[in-house]
């Protein structure tokens, strides 16, 4: 039975503490220092009078809808491996974060997510997530994020028992990863979110019940709009079928302030 290794990044402990001042006379300093803190952190929040989130939200929706249909355009490319059985998508905008802390380089953040589900066929799982993997364009260096983890996780793992899983290690257990080459930056990302294996069962249910986004409520300050189907609704399309659901998600930003 192997054993597959988690990574965490151990969180930061701030502890302080503060002595008071004795005497018969004496001059108490505290509120003053609390006073220059309070300004000090009114001045790294910034002002507040430029737009909020849901104003940028509301002034680019030209851009969300080209945005959107960049992304529909890059991922209809995944239909080459597979029959799409649902999509969603989902429109986000951040609020930036300036204080003692945290400095974000935005005030606003918007992104645009599109989320499709495809049901693959076939006799290998492997030669599956293949044509998925096949159908974006590989990095100049040759490099895959997408081969590396099939590799590192589906060649290694396939139908062994770890501790992590209940029973042996199937498509349904993969991580995340990314497809094509870019990540990160102005250009459009795109993502397996996961795998099913047809029929569904409920522990794979349960882990990728989200794998189309879900219904988010949102504010002032970080507003949220999503339409679409639920992971639930595209595998059951695909229910009494075999093979598997890949799910594929498309994100890019489409504006930031300042």
């Amino acid at each position: 039975m192997r054993r597959l290794r988690s990574r965490f990044s151990p969180g930061l402990h701030l502890a302080g503490r503060s002595r008071g001042v004795t005497g018969a006379m004496r001059t108490v300093r505290r509120p003053r220092r609390l006073l220059v803190c309070a300004v000090a952190l009114t001045a790294l929040a910034g002002c507040g009078d430029g737009p909020s989130a849901r104003e940028v939200q509301a002034d680019h929706r030209q851009e969300a809808d080209s945005a959107r249909a960049t992304l529909e355009a890059g991922l209809a490319v995944v239909a080459q491996a597979g029959t799409l059985v649902g999509s969603s998508v989902q429109d986000t905008c951040t609020t930036g974060q300036h204080n003692w802390k945290i400095d974000d380089p935005y005030d606003v953040r918007c992104t645009v997510h599109v989320r499709q589900a495809y049901q693959v066929t076939g006799d290998d799982f492997r030669q599956a997530a293949n044509s998925v993997t096949d159908a974006f364009p590989a990095c100049p260096d040759g490099s895959s994020h997408a081969e590396d983890t099939l590799r590192e996780y589906w060649d290694e793992l396939a139908g062994e028992r770890t501790h992590n899983f209940p029973g042996p290690y199937r498509p349904d257990h993969l991580p995340s990863y990314r497809l094509g080459c870019s990540d990160t930056g102005s250009d459009p990302s795109y993502t397996v979110a996961g795998w099913v294996s047809l029929p569904v069962d409920e522990a794979s249910a349960q882990d990728h019940e989200h794998d189309l986004g879900r219904a988010c409520q949102g504010s002032d300050a970080e507003p949220c709009e999503h339409a679409g189907d639920s992971a639930r609704e595209a595998w059951e399309r695909a229910a009494g079928s075999e093979g598997w659901v890949v799910f594929v998600t498309g994100s890019v930003e489409y504006a930031r302030t300042p």
